[in-house]
């Protein structure tokens, strides 16, 4: 149950909009820093997995227009 629930927040950030996942960046990765500490090896595997993809890949991809457009 928490490994099924550990990959459904690693595969969020690439399903759903930057400004949606944003406010709550911070009390994600604080709560996915507890799962740091679980006595099964997968779940510990699933959090880092997770925490990496919720942080790396949070910053919103620009456009080339949006830069030439400044």
């Amino acid at each position: 149950m928490r490994v099924g629930a550990l990959k459904y927040l690693a595969v969020l950030p690439k399903i759903v909009r930057y400004d949606v996942l944003h406010p709550q960046k911070a009390m994600v990765l604080r709560e996915l820093a507890k799962a740091l500490d679980d006595p099964k090896r997968a779940v510990r595997k699933e959090a880092v997995d997770a925490r990496f993809v919720q942080y790396y890949n949070y910053p919103p991809r620009y456009p080339f227009a949006y830069f030439a457009s400044r």
